[in-house]
């Protein structure tokens, strides 16, 4: 488990559990005592996004940022993936669906 950034203005949290397997804490309006969502980002060149549940736009950003980031390589977004409906954990999927 490697914490690849911080908590910093513009920057988000993510740890890879392995090669190819990135974990993305992001905020969410889930239920306490939790305040966030993990969102999980597989693959190398070909990527599929797990739960993308944040529908703020600050967090949204953040999303953003991690994603052209793993993109930057010659990757693609090949899939949003849900593991069941809850907005903390599909807020974001529309929107990442049509930006990629």
């Amino acid at each position: 488990l490697r914490n690849l950034g911080g908590r910093e203005p513009g920057a988000a949290l993510r740890f890879e559990l392995r090669c190819g397997v990135t974990l993305l804490p992001l905020r969410t309006a889930t239920l306490p005592p939790a305040s966030e969502t993990n969102a999980v980002l597989i693959g190398d060149k070909e990527l599929a996004l797990i739960d993308p549940g944040p529908a703020d736009d600050e967090e949204r950003a953040l999303l953003v940022r991690q994603l052209d980031h793993a993109l930057a390589g010659g990757g693609t977004l090949t899939a949003v993936l849900l593991t069941h409906s809850h907005r903390d954990h599909s807020g974001a999927a529309e929107f990442v669906a049509r930006r990629y």
